[in-house]
């Protein structure tokens, strides 16, 4: 059986969702799957790579809008074997509808993987609307069946596109962060808060600053460690020049392996402040290494943290963020609680587990 994964985005370029579909396809591949990914070349190069049993074309792009739009994945979908599996990622406007165009045209079935709620990114962002109306629904209507990462959005997506429930399964993301358990639970001196992801509107990273830096006007022993890059980036650092708070925040670009691992283990709370998730892989990284978390309360991210119990819930602006961060500061015993019963909840999220979904998944549509 051969596997093709169609996604807008794949590492080297930065993302939670690249770095979920990358340890999809290597998985697939170990268990002896042929995949292939058709992508874009945005953050890397145009080239085509070969992995055992994995291939990664990644293709020239013309990047409009903030969205991808990739000229060749028409003509390389029309070449791929007719007994094929299409797995298209949905993050971005443009792939999806080749996939849906190429499976009427040769038969081929596809998945539709529901990655993220397509928001507006640009100028053009007025015309996301209609193309869900027209285009998007139409993909999930003509996919053999749909993905979605949790509960809450299998109910949002059947209601919005009215979609047969029976058609959507989850599977939610998962982690390969071994499980670290804290021999002290005493914060650092100052407080190092983390938050991990892209640095882009729907992170509300603004908020967070703003909450930070009332905080530090009466308690100046707090840092906050950002790690990842974006279009956001420009943007933070003339907001922490100009709050002053060059000695409170530190931004260190995308982080990968042991680094990052060790940036959340030297870490004392975990923050997500979004406005929108679906899943948040950083969620399941901050659980496995022992971090109190706080996090919106939003769809997906409050399913993932069981409408609290395994993390503190907060609406998404800056003065309910700050006193979430107090909250903690101020009751170790609670931030504890937080610690070790994310131990638990992180043991349903694991590769294996997640795999099997998948094989499964296949194997019914073949």
């Amino acid at each position: 059986m051969k596997i093709i994964q169609v996604t807008p985005y794949y590492p080297p370029h930065f993302g939670g969702m690249e770095q979920r579909i990358k340890e999809l396809c290597q998985n697939l591949s170990k268990k002896g799957y042929n995949v292939e990914v058709l992508t874009s070349c945005i953050g890397y190069k145009a080239c085509v790579e070969n992995d055992k049993n994995l291939k990664i074309h990644y293709l020239r792009t013309i990047e409009f809008a903030q969205v991808p739009f990739i000229p060749a994945l028409f003509f390389s979908l029309m070449r791929i074997p007719k007994d094929s599996i299409m797995h298209v990622h949905i993050a971005q406007a443009f792939v999806p509808e080749m996939v849906m165009l190429v499976s009427k045209l040769r038969g081929i079935p596809y998945v539709a993987h529901v990655r993220i709620d397509i928001q507006p990114s640009s100028f053009f962002g007025f015309l996301i609307p209609v193309y869900k109306r027209l285009v998007l629904s139409k993909v999930l209507k003509n996919s053999k069946e749909i993905i979605v990462l949790t509960n809450d959005y299998k109910d949002i997506i059947s209601r919005k596109y009215g979609l047969d429930k029976q058609k959507i399964i989850v599977i939610p993301n998962a982690t390969n962060f071994k499980i670290f358990k804290r021999k002290s639970y005493d914060f650092h001196n100052p407080i190092r808060l983390l938050y991990v992801g892209r640095l882009a509107v729907q992170k509300n990273i603004f908020s967070l600053l703003t909450a930070l830096s009332n905080i530090v006007k009466y308690k100046s022993n707090v840092e906050l460690h950002i790690v990842g890059k974006g279009e956001m980036k420009n943007g933070i650092e003339t907001f922490v020049k100009n709050k002053s708070l060059q000695k409170n925040v530190i931004l260190h670009g995308e982080l990968h392996g042991m680094a990052l691992i060790n940036k959340y283990r030297t870490s004392d709370i975990f923050l997500l402040p979004s406005f929108t998730e679906v899943f948040s892989t950083t969620l399941l990284e901050a659980m496995a290494n022992g971090l109190p978390i706080i996090a919106s309360k939003i769809p997906g991210t409050t399913e993932i943290l069981g409408k609290g119990k395994y993390g503190l819930l907060v609406d998404p602006d800056a003065k309910n963020i700050e006193k979430g961060i107090i909250r903690l500061i101020r009751n170790k015993k609670y931030a504890r609680k937080l610690s070790y019963s994310g131990y638990e909840r992180i043991k349903k999220f694991q590769i294996s587990e997640n795999l099997r979904s998948f094989e499964q998944l296949y194997g019914r549509i073949k």
